[in-house]
């Protein structure tokens, strides 16, 4: 008599059916899928090695195994050894469902149909499942693998007997393997192999950001605006880098702080008729300075009391974080038009000579977001 084994996956547990080859169902069970359900007796997948070797799985027959994903913690213990598992889509068996079934319910046990299939006929193809549906209830091996990128799980290895135990390392994969006298006959699993080669490809990647910015910061420093630059609250070496690169080094390009602000959109727009009146930000700006403006100023609130009271001082007055930010990019631009142009550091107390000893500045809001 031939068993086969169907596995109905769920996030936190498994249904498991064992039929043999007639269709009739032999056991089911729950099994748990947690870190108890693979170190506990009798819980877990040690539960499903039990069940397995009560119905005759060995070592050197063991029982064919349908589940009806290709990856999580169970699929990747059970690949450990020499079973071979079939990852069959649910919506093959959902489309068996709708062919064989009556009632069409999903734990309708009169499913199986066994005399129109053949179960070995495609047991050795790598990219084909048995076509027995097994498990009443349950999914398992009875059509086709649809899709063969679905993991090509036919022909995986896993353990073969109750007392081959495995320690998960987390809910995504396995750590540790389980005991086998022919380690030879466990290879890695290839989905290791991928994990690394992305693991070089992304230290790579963060080798090269790093010397990227390496060099960012010694070519800013070596800038004779940088230490102005610097002396503000907010602006490190790499946000300094981005302002410089987007304004430039020429001093004559912009003549007015104003033309600074509206080439940033820091400053807003305004239009007036008659007794209406229209205040709103600019859409047409350097996009690029516009952000690290953003950057520099939510930076600045940590580094500067000032910066932070004109901050606490605008939400107060109604505007919205983002209005807030955009209004001290522009007070904060506009000081340092002034101290490049004047060769002088940044200074807090003229900067923001109003602030009072409870932090907040002196004075109305203005009208303007």
């Amino acid at each position: 008599m031939d068993v086969f084994c169907g596995i109905g996956w769920a996030e936190d547990h498994h249904d498991v059916a064992l039929v043999d080859d007639t269709g009739k169902l032999l056991a089911k069970s729950r099994i748990k899928d947690d870190l108890d359900g693979y170190r506990l007796p009798a819980t877990g997948y040690r539960l499903l090695l039990v069940l397995l070797t009560e119905h005759g799985d060995t070592a050197e027959k063991p029982i064919l195994v349908a589940i009806d994903t290709s990856r999580g913690l169970l699929v990747a213990t059970l690949r450990q050894g020499p079973r071979k598992i079939y990852a069959v889509n649910p919506m093959a068996a959902s489309n068996y469902r709708d062919r064989h079934g009556v009632s069409r319910k999903k734990s309708d046990p009169g499913r199986p149909g066994a005399g129109e299939h053949h179960p070995h006929r495609c047991a050795d193809a790598p990219d084909f499942a048995p076509r027995h549906r097994p498990g009443p209830g349950h999914r398992g091996p009875g059509t086709r693998a649809a899709g063969r990128g679905l993991g090509q799980a036919a022909g995986c290895q896993s353990t073969a007997a109750p007392a081959e135990g495995v320690l998960p390392g987390n809910d995504r994969g396995v750590q540790g393997q389980a005991r086998n006298p022919n380690p030879s006959r466990c290879p890695p699993h290839p989905g290791g192999k991928q994990a690394l080669a992305l693991l070089l490809q992304l230290d790579a990647a963060c080798e090269a950001v790093d010397d990227l910015a390496r060099v960012t910061e010694d070519a800013f420093r070596s800038r004779p605006d940088a230490a102005i630059m610097l002396s503000f609250p907010g602006i490190g070496p790499q946000v300094g880098a981005r302002i410089l690169g987007e304004m430039g080094d020429d001093r004559s390009r912009f003549a007015t702080a104003g033309g600074l602000k509206a080439y940033a959109g820091s400053a807003p727009i305004t239009r007036a008729s008659g007794k209406r009146r229209y205040v709103g930000r600019r859409f047409v700006k350097n996009n690029r300075l516009n952000h690290v403006g953003h950057l520099w100023a939510f930076a600045s609130l940590g580094g500067s009391s000032g910066a932070d009271a004109h901050y606490r001082r605008r939400r107060a007055g109604g505007d919205w974080h983002m209005q807030a930010l955009r209004h001290l990019f522009n007070r904060m631009l506009g000081q340092l038009h002034h101290c490049l142009q004047a060769r002088s550091m940044f200074a807090e107390a003229i900067a923001f000579p109003a602030v009072t000893a409870t932090g907040s500045l002196t004075g109305a809001p203005p009208a303007q977001p």
